[in-house]
């Protein structure tokens, strides 16, 4: 595995991705990101951009070495993480949590607040945050950790253009500290990502030891 950082430089950058970026938004960096991964059979990175200073970095795990891009400035180096059983780790993720309603997936926000607005309570803040860290605590039960703290930085709804339609979701940014118990399990789901909307930057949880 591939820990790479894409960086765009906003300030000394060609005015036609400056364009392509304004008329399109994440759409932009996914179809970006599939050329400098376009020999990959299937989509098999995740990522995460982030904005400071007139630039965007793309963190980006991946199964792969990227190409290099006539977009991005690509630094990339091997990814290993010997960690054991109890290893404690410093953790940052965005991710798109859902919870299913009828067969449809709903925002995890938006549905904490129409279910207390239901039941006539208008305070659902708190209510809506610990929703949040309830569905990331159901996703470390399965993936190899357990949660030591955790919380709610931020919560967004985005709108993406993509090629025939208009793609709607949210993300929520946590951060926090965790313990591994079980090593295998947890690398496993470092490499499938959390949650859904991997495409267009949801998903990768990045750490550091604590």
């Amino acid at each position: 595995m591939y820990f790479s950082k894409m960086t765009l430089d906003l300030r000394d950058t060609d005015s036609n991705i400056i364009t392509n970026l304004v008329e399109r938004g994440d759409y932009f960096f996914h179809q970006a990101l599939w050329d400098v991964f376009q020999d990959a059979p299937a989509r098999s990175f995740l990522y995460r951009r982030e904005d400071r200073n007139g630039q965007i970095f793309l963190y980006v795990l991946s199964e792969t070495c990227p190409k290099e891009s006539n977009v991005f400035i690509v630094q990339t180096k091997e990814f290993s993480l010997n960690m054991k059983t109890g290893t404690k780790l410093s953790f940052s993720l965005r991710a798109n949590p859902t919870v299913s309603r009828q067969g449809k997936r709903c925002d995890i926000f938006m549905d904490t607040k129409h279910r207390m607005r239901q039941e006539g309570m208008s305070n659902y803040h708190a209510d809506r945050e610990e929703a949040a860290k309830d569905w990331l605590k159901r996703q470390a039960q399965n993936s190899g950790f357990k949660l030591s703290a955790v919380s709610v930085d931020r919560y967004c709804q985005k709108k993406v253009i993509g090629k025939q339609q208009l793609i709607q979701f949210s993300t929520i940014d946590y951060s926090g500290s965790l313990i591994v118990t079980d090593p295998g399990l947890f690398l496993a789901k470092l490499r499938k990502g959390f949650g859904r909307e991997k495409a267009f930057g949801c998903g990768l949880m990045l750490i550091r030891r604590s």
